[in-house]
């Protein structure tokens, strides 16, 4: 069907649905007019009801007597409204019996529930009801003196001229829309040919341009400036979109091969035969002259799969002793499928994965080991009691000793997920170092008594330093805890500071076991231990010097270590010393000096 004869249709549709919503008001609004209007005149024939048979019944000699005086004259009452009103009545008494009516069915259609409804609430109410195919309202209110109710009318008003007057709307409405659709249609006809032809013209045009490859100007006449004309201005510029649209693909092909050649992901495109059709830098670089199926192993068996079944595959391989995963993936083209392949170093991710294997392997067992001596000793002194003073005494002995180490254990875990993330929150501010490391070596000092080994700081006025002071405070108590742990008994642990032109130099020496020198350059690392056997006696899981060197590096400084076996360890650390707090330089002789004694 033809875009004209479609637009007609769909006009002449709007025309008739216009007419018949139309239509359905004003015959709603009629019925509803005829039935406001029936309702009113049956509530006031239901008034003068009650007026005329009150004056008929007040002659009754006592009150009781004004039902029987009712119910006696009730036919005739009925029959006199009836005449007066043009309209059906029934009356009941107040057993609900019918007593009187005009109504022809009144003893086949009695609305006892209704008129029971009316005399209980004492409100008058109606219902709107199909008597022989007509619509009729029956209004019922109650019939009562001043002093008590007698009975309950009911007054039956007929809308039989409301249904009359919407068939007489209804059929005017049916001619008139029979002429205004015809009339439309011849209408519509000749307006939207008019208004379709600029269109029939332009299609002619876009026929031609598609089998040419000159692309002219339509030749389309058009005199208002609206949709249509934007449409034919539009034709005028498709040559020069078409061009400018073929250009923009190639800069974007362009571009495309430069994101390509820049990835860090080797790139490999391959046709269904498994040329080779396009591959970036890095895929040039890790292949080294080398075919793909010869760098990934069963390649040509996964090309099969993929181009038969159409499915991503994702695989994991080594070469050259590094883990790679690639990743195939059908891609559709105009010579049929092709193969895209992107080849990933995860070498990284998987020594990851050993270290956090080997860290959970080495929580386990750490944390099992004073565990289990605990729960032993305690076994024990529950079986033997603690009469045996010595060995009461060499339990708890124990138990405090490995609660402590478990102590250390669990607060290397939290710091863990404290210092393992590298935006938790530092607030810088002034610090004065030489408070910190007389606070931080007095509390210190509390447990190297306990073993018996002394800290030793020599307090000194030192310039301001610009830096986190629980952070910087973290960093030496955990200097002076490595210290602690692998000095001996009575040893002295010296801790000395000085600062020059910009820096402020700290210096922490013990006289313990030592690290070797070819560990040396590994302490700084995350979960590194200077020998297993050595670190499960004292606990922890090789983090203290770990944020320590990532607390100083937030602060801009630097710790260097120096260590000879069996003689002790130097920890030096510096910071940058705030602007404008320069006052004197320490003599450098005299500083070194002080770390030898």
């Amino acid at each position: 069907m033809k875009y004209k004869s479609r637009l007609i249709i769909y006009s002449i549709f709007i025309v008739i649905s216009l007419l018949t919503f139309s239509g359905i008001i004003v015959t709603n609004g009629i019925y509803r007019y005829m039935f406001s209007n029936n309702l009113s005149s049956a509530a006031m024939i239901a008034e003068d009801t009650n007026v005329f048979i009150n004056q008929s019944v007040g002659t009754a000699q006592s009150k009781d007597q004004t039902p029987v005086l009712y119910s006696s004259s009730a036919e005739y009452y009925a029959q006199r409204i009836a005449s007066l009103y043009s309209v059906e009545v029934i009356l009941y008494d107040t057993s609900f019996n019918v007593v009187g009516t005009n109504f022809a069915n009144a003893e086949i259609i009695e609305y006892k529930a209704f008129a029971s409804k009316v005399m209980e609430t004492g409100k008058t109410s109606y219902i709107l009801t199909e008597i022989d195919g007509t619509d009729h309202i029956i209004l019922f209110s109650n019939l009562r003196t001043t002093d008590s109710v007698y009975g309950v009318c009911a007054i039956i008003k007929s809308m039989a001229s409301a249904a009359s007057l919407i068939e007489q709307v209804s059929e005017m409405y049916i001619y008139v829309g029979i002429v205004a659709v015809l009339f439309c249609a011849v209408i519509f006809s000749a307006v939207y040919k008019k208004m379709l032809r600029p269109i029939t013209e332009l299609t002619q045009y876009n026929k031609k341009i598609i089998s040419s490859d000159v692309l002219t100007p339509p030749e389309v006449e058009y005199e208002y400036d609206d949709e249509i004309y934007q449409l034919i201005s539009s034709s005028y510029n498709m040559a020069n979109i078409i061009g400018e649209k073929n250009h923009a693909l190639l800069m974007q092909n362009e571009k495309l091969e430069a994101v390509i050649a820049t990835m860090e992901d080797a790139i490999i495109m391959l046709d269904s035969s498994g040329r080779e059709i396009l591959s970036n830098k890095k895929a040039s670089a890790l292949l080294q002259g080398r075919k793909y199926n010869e760098f990934i192993p069963r390649m040509d068996e996964i090309l099969e799969e993929v181009f038969s079944k159409q499915k991503n595959v994702r695989e994991e391989f080594v070469s050259d002793g590094r883990n790679y995963v690639f990743t195939v993936v059908p891609a559709p083209s105009e010579d049929g499928l092709q193969a895209v392949i992107a080849i990933s170093d995860i070498t990284a991710v998987k020594t990851f994965e050993a270290e956090q294997s080997k860290f959970i392997s080495s929580v386990s067992h750490e944390l099992k080991t004073p565990l289990t001596t605990i729960i032993g000793y305690i076994d024990l002194l529950r079986r033997r009691g603690t009469d045996d003073k010595n060995l009461t005494q060499k339990a708890l002995d124990v138990t405090v000793s490995e609660s402590k180490r478990l102590l250390r254990l669990v607060n290397d875990i939290l710091n863990i997920n404290t210092y393992s993330r590298l935006d938790f929150d530092f607030i810088f501010t002034d610090v004065d170092m030489n408070e910190l490391l007389s606070e931080a070596v007095t509390e210190m000092n509390v447990k190297a008594e306990e073993e018996r080994k002394y800290i030793v700081y020599n307090s000194i006025d030192l310039p301001m330093i610009n830096g986190d002071y629980d952070r910087l405070k973290q960093v030496i108590l955990n200097i002076l805890d490595n210290a602690l742990k692998y000095s001996h008994e009575e040893d002295v642990i010296k801790v000395t500071a000085a600062y020059f032109e910009e820096t402020l130099e700290v210096t922490i020496r013990d006289y313990g076991e030592g690290i070797p020198e070819n560990m040396q350059s590994k302490v700084f690392d995350a979960f590194y231990r200077v020998g297993d056997d050595r670190s499960r006696m004292t606990g922890g899981f090789g983090l203290g010097l770990s944020i320590v060197k990532h607390i100083i590096q937030k602060h801009n400084g630097e710790v260097e270590i120096e260590s000879v076996p069996g003689q002790g360890t130097l920890v030096t650390v510096i910071l940058p010393i705030k602007e404008g707090e320069y006052v004197y330089t320490t003599d450098e002789e005299e500083y070194d000096e002080a770390i030898d004694e």
